[in-house]
């Protein structure tokens, strides 16, 4: 990456100049993957629990099975807005938040409820799994351990609530919806640490250019070593 006052250099070298502009090529295709995979993360969560419940909701539209349609609605948005910060890559303090932990508590709180709400326990777990499967990847210890139990919550949590209330009429949606729900808990922490990756092969690829524009301007560095 070219600084700012080393502008005129680079437009009088051509090979400063071209390797500016793959800098900000390589910043615009950075941007785009990210976008893409951020919104594929949050349509694919929206799309499970939120079709899934509404279904669930319309087929018995009882008080508890609503409560716990808007914790996790309200779990997944502070969630949502938590896995942003993995934009410029992913430490110990990315994901431990207050914001992150009120997406807990909420997707706690929907879990527990929905234990007892027949028409929402397929997926009355997933926003919990999602909150410890991203907040895992800031785990310096135990991550793996936290990300599988999060892949397994969903179909612990329907065997407990059908040992509770019973096999309902729907057991085989409701299998169907969990085996869905362990995929997209899934996609998460793989998404965001193939992204992290990502980020820190592009930060180590933008010093390893600064430093040869520096070597450039000073004649340390020869041309021949941008080919």
């Amino acid at each position: 990456m070219a600084l700012p006052s080393d502008r005129s250099t680079a437009s009088r070298n051509p090979t400063l100049g071209s390797s500016t502009a793959a800098s900000v090529h390589q910043r615009r295709n950075m941007a785009v993957v990210w976008w893409s995979t951020y919104l594929s993360l949050i349509f694919l969560a929206i799309f499970i629990y939120g079709l899934a419940l509404l279904v669930r909701v319309a087929q018995d539209p009882q008080l508890v099975a609503l409560v716990v349609a808007a914790l996790g609605a309200l779990a997944i948005v502070p969630w949502a807005m938590t896995v942003l910060r993995a934009r410029r890559g992913i430490d110990n303090a990315t994901f431990r938040t207050p914001t992150m932990a009120c997406a807990g508590i909420l997707a706690f709180a929907s879990a527990l409820i929905s234990l007892w709400s027949p028409p929402a326990f397929g997926v009355g777990a997933l926003p919990l799994a999602l909150v410890l499967a991203t907040a895992a990847l800031s785990l310096s210890k135990g991550r793996w351990w936290v990300i599988f139990t999060a892949l397994f919550l969903p179909a612990a949590h329907l065997s407990l609530a059908i040992a509770l209330n019973g096999t309902p009429a729907e057991s085989r949606d409701l299998i169907t919806v969990t085996w869905l729900s362990f995929f997209t808990v899934l996609g998460v922490p793989t998404s965001l640490w193939v992204w992290a990756v990502m980020v820190e092969l592009d930060v180590t690829r933008q010093q390893a250019a600064e430093l040869a524009i520096t070597g450039l301007m000073h004649g340390s560095v020869t041309p021949d070593l941008w080919r």
